[in-house]
């Protein structure tokens, strides 16, 4: 606080951000960018909200990471959908668990169950994985053991979907690049200053994005009703 008593402006804790799939055309799209100055189940309930008062529903495959806040808004806002845990944050859990060198011995056994052709062999690799790692590392096989089968919602989708689906990895790439123009400025007057920032980069994605299919919908919808699709 200055010497005016006026404020210095509004940091930028978290920008909570949504993409969706719309499984009628497979094209995807850019549902909305929020700030919010954390991740709890509060925030995220009030980005679904918002969504389902602009007409979002019968969402039935949703793809995050673990954040419990995130994870529980899922829960109660988005009932019945299948929910994905990013493999990719999965791994880097899984490897913080271990030392360096036993890295390759933990991604081996892991890799297997990744890339799986079905969800039985998923299991079936999974359980391998734990009985494997049991010894060589205990930690990353109680993890396995704990929360293995959250990773292994992305088979209720079409296997050529699956690769594509598995992973938060294309709303990291795009909160990365707004995290390093924000950082630029630093402090904002006011949220709708940051917010003017932080939106100019996912439409001009989602223009991109609308120019070419993701995929290819004949391949087989989620399920008999086709319905959106949602990386948080």
């Amino acid at each position: 606080m200055p010497a005016t008593g006026r404020p210095t402006g509004y940091v930028l804790y978290w920008q909570l951000a949504e993409l969706g799939v719309e499984c009628a055309a497979g094209y995807r799209e850019v549902l909305g960018a929020w700030i919010a100055e954390s991740e709890s189940e509060a925030n995220w309930g009030a980005v679904f909200s918002d969504l389902k008062q602009r007409g979002l529903r019968a969402v039935q495959y949703v793809v995050s990471d673990d954040h419990a806040g995130m994870v529980k808004a899922i829960e109660r806002h988005l009932q019945g959908a299948v929910w994905q845990r990013c493999q990719v944050h999965f791994l880097r859990n899984a490897l913080s668990l271990c030392g360096r060198q036993q890295r390759p011995q933990v991604l081996r056994p892991m890799k297997a169950v990744t890339e799986a052709a079905t969800r039985e062999a998923a299991r079936a690799a999974l359980a391998v994985a734990i009985a494997e790692l049991e010894k060589k590392a205990p930690r990353v096989a109680r993890l396995l053991e704990e929360h293995g089968e959250e990773i292994l919602g992305v088979y209720a989708l079409p296997e050529a979907h699956r690769k594509r689906m598995r992973t938060t990895n294309m709303l990291e790439r795009q909160n990365q690049e707004s995290k390093r123009r924000t950082r630029v400025v630093r402090v904002f007057p006011h949220e709708q200053s940051c917010l003017r920032l932080v939106t100019v980069l996912p439409m001009e994605t989602n223009r991109e994005w609308m120019e070419r299919m993701y995929l290819r919908m004949e391949e087989g919808p989620v399920s008999a009703t086709e319905t959106p699709a949602v990386a948080a």
